[in-house]
C-alpha cells in the first residue's frame, strides 16, 4: 500500500554541507577533499578532478557532521539544483554548502528509490518552480524537508528501481556516446587552433596593443545609476563570439560615478575571474562592463576576431597564471603581460576564415548532439513519470 509522506519523515538525518565562506575556511593545495556540485554527475561522485581541499585541522573539526556514510543521498541545492548521487563506498571527504546530505531510514526507504523519486521531481521541474534567488537560485532546507513523497513498500521500491535501471540502460549508453562525441569535437577544435598557430609569428604583449583596461560597477543600491541606456556586461554574459544585448544597463550618472568605461564596437571582452576566466565576446555596439572583465579595444595590430582565436589558442597557458584560494582569478596585469602572436593582416584574415568555417561546422554538430541529449533526457523523464505516477495511482 502506497502512502504519502514528507521527505523529512523518511530521514535519519537531513542537513546542508559545510559553509566554507561562513566558517572563513581557507582551502589548501593538498588535504581532505570537499565535494561540490561540479563533482556530481549521472555517473556518480567524482573525487578525482576539480577538487578543493581542507586542512587536517578543519577536517578533524568538521568531519563528524559533514562526512558522508555509505547509503547517503546527495542533492544539489544551490545554482544547479537537483543533481543527485548515492554514496556507494566509504571515503574521507566532506560535502560543501551547495549539497544536502540525506540519510534515509532503511526501514522506510531505500537510497535508490529516494534518488529516483528526487530525479523524477527534478524532471517534472518541481524544484524549478520552488526555488528562490536572483543571481543564484537555491532551495532551502525547509523546502526540501516538506517535499511530498509517494512511498510504496520496500519490496515495491526495489522492483521499481530495478525496472527503471533496465529501461534506462540503453538510454544512458546513448547519452554517454553523445558525450564522447562532444569530447572528440572539443579535441578537433583544439587541434585546429594548434595548426593555425604552429608558425613562429612575431609577438606583442596585449598591454602594448593600446587602451587595454578593466571595467567597473556602479553602486548597486543607488537606483539613479541603473536602468539607463548604456549597456553593461557581467562576465557571465560572455558566452558567444559576439556579445548579445546586456541584461543590465546603466545611466550616465552611474558611468561617471564608477570605474566603468565606455568601450567601442569591436572591443574584445575577456573574463578574468574564477569560472569565467578567459570567456570572451566581441562587442557589437559600444558598451561598459564590470571589473571582472578586461577590454581590448580595436587597434592597428590585430583584428578582434583574430584576437578571439589567438587567445583561445593561448587559453590553457594563460589559465595557469590564475591565483587565489577561494577563487582562481587572473588580473588586468596578467592579461596585459600575455604575448600574443601577431602575423600580417593577410595571415590574420586567413586564420579567421579557416577558424570561422570550422567553428560553424563544430557548432552544428554540437547543436545536433545537444538536441539528441535533450530528447533522451525527455524520454527518461517520461518513463519516470509513467512508472511512478501509475504505481502511485
Amino acid at each position: 500500500m502506497w502512502k504519502t509522506v514528507k521527505l523529512v519523515d523518511l530521514c535519519r538525518t537531513l542537513h546542508q554541507g559545510l559553509n566554507t565562506a561562513g566558517e572563513k575556511i581557507a582551502f589548501v593545495e593538498d588535504g581532505f577533499p570537499i565535494i561540490q556540485t561540479r563533482n556530481i554527475s549521472e555517473k556518480g561522485i567524482d573525487i578525482t578532478s576539480k577538487l578543493k581541499y581542507l586542512s587536517t585541522s578543519d577536517w578533524e573539526k568538521y568531519r563528524k557532521k559533514y562526512k558522508p556514510e555509505v547509503g547517503d543521498v546527495f542533492f544539489t541545492n544551490i545554482g544547479t539544483i537537483g543533481k543527485t548521487a548515492i554514496v556507494t563506498e566509504e571515503m574521507d571527504y566532506l560535502i560543501h554548502w551547495n549539497i544536502f546530505k540525506i540519510r534515509p531510514d532503511s526501514k522506510l526507504c531505500t537510497p535508490e528509490f529516494l534518488k529516483t523519486y528526487l530525479d523524477y521531481l527534478t524532471a517534472q521541474k518541481y524544484f524549478q518552480n520552488l526555488q528562490k534567488g536572483g543571481t543564484v537560485n537555491f532551495v532551502t532546507k525547509k523546502m526540501i524537508s516538506e517535499v511530498i513523497i509517494n512511498l510504496p513498500p520496500l519490496a515495491e521500491q526495489q522492483r521499481i528501481v530495478a525496472k527503471l535501471d533496465a529501461a534506462f540502460a540503453e538510454i544512458n549508453t546513448a547519452i554517454e556516446a553523445a558525450n564522447a562525441k562532444e569530447t572528440e569535437i572539443e579535441k578537433l577544435g583544439r587541434f585546429a587552433l594548434e595548426t593555425y598557430f604552429k608558425e613562429n609569428f612575431r609577438t606583442k604583449k596585449i598591454g602594448d596593443l593600446g587602451g587595454v583596461k578593466s571595467g567597473g560597477t556602479p553602486k548597486s543600491t543607488e537606483q539613479s545609476y541603473w536602468n539607463g541606456e548604456i549597456e553593461w556586461y557581467s562576465s557571465g554574459e560572455l558566452n558567444d563570439m559576439y556579445a548579445s544585448p546586456t541584461v543590465k544597463r546603466i545611466t550616465n550618472e552611474g558611468l561617471n560615478s564608477s570605474n566603468a568605461k565606455i568601450f567601442p564596437k569591436g572591443t574584445l571582452l575577456v573574463g578574468i575571474y574564477d569560472t569565467a576566466a578567459m570567456k570572451m565576446s566581441i562587442l557589437q555596439n559600444e558598451a561598459t562592463f564590470n571589473q571582472a572583465i578586461v577590454g581590448i579595444p580595436p587597434n592597428e595590430y590585430a583584428f578582434p576576431q583574430y584576437l578571439f582565436y589567438a587567445l583561445n589558442y593561448l587559453k590553457p597557458k594563460i589559465l595557469l597564471e590564475r591565483r587565489g584560494v577561494r577563487q582562481q582569478n587572473l588580473s588586468l596585469a596578467k592579461i596585459k603581460n600575455v604575448d600574443v602572436p601577431i602575423p600580417s593582416k593577410e595571415q590574420q584574415q586567413c586564420i579567421v576564415n579557416q577558424a570561422n568555417t570550422l567553428t560553424q561546422k563544430i557548432e552544428f554538430i554540437r547543436q545536433t548532439l545537444a538536441d539528441k541529449k535533450t530528447h533522451l533526457a525527455n524520454l527518461k523523464a517520461s518513463i519516470l513519470a509513467q512508472e511512478l505516477q501509475s504505481e502511485a495511482a
